[in-house]
Formats: structure tokens, sequence, C-alpha cells
């Protein structure tokens, strides 16, 4: 954002770029899919719906700092995720690398990747794991510079090397208390696996806004891997690099819920945005991605869904920021 500074001042067109982010992640799994040769249409779809059938709906019509964060983190975890199909290994992990800055906690995702890498050498060659681990590692020297390079940046806007200035933001100064803690938790989980929409006797729909409510209803794709998880262990096709993906989610997932809030100001459960592309990597280590009517099904109620989200959160009177 820094560069358009110098064309439009403080005016920047927030909202255009967070737009554009939400357009090019989407391009960016299109791709994906079509390197596994999913006919072009239903490629097309999951792209979309991989996107805009989630909060990032409403995310990208909002350039508010927060989510010009998460969306830019998406579209640099999704363009590292193609890399990596690619075959661009050290593109990939700067990427995913890149996207720490947006989202911290997305240093799982690329822990997720390098062991991949490991995995799948190791699977290719059958030589000893431990010298694989280390002749791998080549490719972290770049995102451990990049690394380092947020490191200084932290320290020399806040004088901490790991504060990344939330503490800073209105909203949360305002609050006060510990920013990160484990008395946060079963709360947050409350909110995400139990807190539901209701519906009112005139038919409209009431969610919280602040914490979030189900997240698996704000983004039904997870309904879709959850199910595809299930048909892995039946099918015994469950292989050491999705359970390395399924590890770092579930660790993603519980640092999320360690933060004081679930996100504020929003349609549904925003932060857990930050865990699709764990699931798009985990779709695309099927490699054979058939169509399948119960997902048309659902990313048709996905993207329903988040178009009502959206217009809500931007028209309704009471929800208008």
């Amino acid at each position: 954002m820094y560069p358009l500074t110098f064309l439009f001042g403080d005016m920047t067109p927030n909202n255009l770029i967070v737009m554009a982010y939400a357009i090019i992640s989407i391009v960016f799994v299109y791709l994906c899919f079509k390197n596994l040769e999913t006919p072009r249409l239903y490629a097309m779809f999951l792209a979309i719906v991989f996107v805009l059938g989630s909060n990032a709906m409403w995310m990208s019509t909002n350039g508010g700092v927060w989510f010009q964060a998460q969306m830019l983190n998406m579209l640099l975890c999704f363009a590292g995720i193609f890399c990596l199909l690619k075959e661009q290994n050290t593109l990939s992990l700067v990427l995913i690398a890149l996207a720490v800055g947006c989202r911290p906690f997305s240093i799982l995702l690329l822990l997720g990747v390098f062991l991949y890498l490991v995995i799948n050498e190791r699977r290719n060659t059958g030589k000893n794991p431990v010298l694989v681990f280390f002749k791998q590692m080549r490719y972290l020297i770049l995102p451990a510079l990049i690394g380092v390079g947020y490191l200084y940046f932290n320290y020399i806007r806040f004088g901490d090397w790991f504060d990344f200035g939330r503490a800073y933001l209105p909203e949360f100064a305002a609050v006060g208390g510990r920013e990160f803690g484990l008395e946060y938790v079963l709360p947050n989980l409350y909110n995400l696996f139990v807190e539901p929409v209701r519906m009112l006797a005139d038919g409209s729909l009431t969610f919280p806004a602040f914490d979030g409510f189900m997240f698996f209803i704000a983004n039904p794709i997870f309904i879709i891997w959850f199910i595809n998880i299930i048909k892995d262990i039946a099918h015994k096709k469950m292989s050491p690099e999705k359970v390395v993906l399924i590890v770092m989610w579930v660790l993603n997932l519980l640092l999320l819920t360690m933060h004081k809030t679930m996100g504020g100001w929003q349609f549904g459960a925003r932060y857990t945005v930050d865990l699709i592309p764990y699931v798009l990597l985990y779709t695309l280590f099927n490699v054979d991605v058939k169509v399948e009517k119960l997902t048309v099904f659902i990313g048709i109620f996905a993207l329903m869904f988040n178009v009502y989200g959206a217009l809500v959160m931007n028209f309704k009177e009471g929800f208008m920021m």
C-alpha cells in the first residue's frame, strides 16, 4: 500500500485493492485445479467457492486494514501452493513466508509445505530421512531471511522483535487485558463450533457481529473438507502429508482461539479464513479432483450464504460501518 500513497496520498483505493486480492486469489486457485487437469468449468466453480464462498466474500468489499491483511495472506498462500505444484519450491516457501507478515500463524502452513517436501523427497529417493531433512533445509534460507527482516522491522517500529502492532489498534487498546492466553481458548471454541445463526419470527437471520459463529457454516468449504477426510480414512487414502496438514490446521486453529477475540465486526468467523489454504493443498493432494454433486450443492449454498452476509453487513441498518 505504501507505494500507492505517492499517487493517492492518504486516499488510497483500499476497497479496490482488497477486491483485487480476492480476484487474483481466485485466479491462483483456478490455476491449481487446472494444473491437475480438472474440467475447466468445475475448476472455475471451485476457485470461486474457495474464495467467495467464504467470509472472504464480505472482506473483499471492505478495505479495512484488518481485511487487507487477511486477503493478502490468502493471495500469497494460494500463490505459494500453485508454485509448489509447479515444483518451484523456493518461490513457494518465499511467498508463504511473505504471508507470515500478514498473518503470523501462516508459519504453520510454511512448516507443513516444508515437511511435504521432505516426505516427497524421501518417498522418491528412499534416502535416510535425516539426510533428506537437512538437504531440504536449503529451501528455508530465503524464508528465514524474510523472517529476520520482519522481526527487525517489528523492532524498529515497536521496540519488540515479536510485537507486530496489534496492541496498538484502537479497538484492542481500548479493551485492555492480555492479547493471547489459554483462558480464551474454550470460549472461542464454543463460538466457532456451537454459536449458531438464529432465525427470527419475521424470517430474518440474526448473528453475532463480534467473535463469530459456527465457522463451518460461515465457510462451508470446511464441511467439504471434513467429508473428504472421512472418505480418505475409510478408503485408506490418508497419506503422511495429509496428516501433517491436518495437524498444522489444528495447531493454527488453536493458536487463533488463544486470541482475546475471534474478530470484531464481521459476518461469520473471519479468522478461520486463514485456514482455507490448508484445505486447498489437502484437496490438491488427491490429484484426481472429480465433479461431485454434494460439493456443487454445498458450494452453491456457500456462495449464497456469503452474498447474503456481505449485503447485510454493507446495507442493513444497524450493521453499516
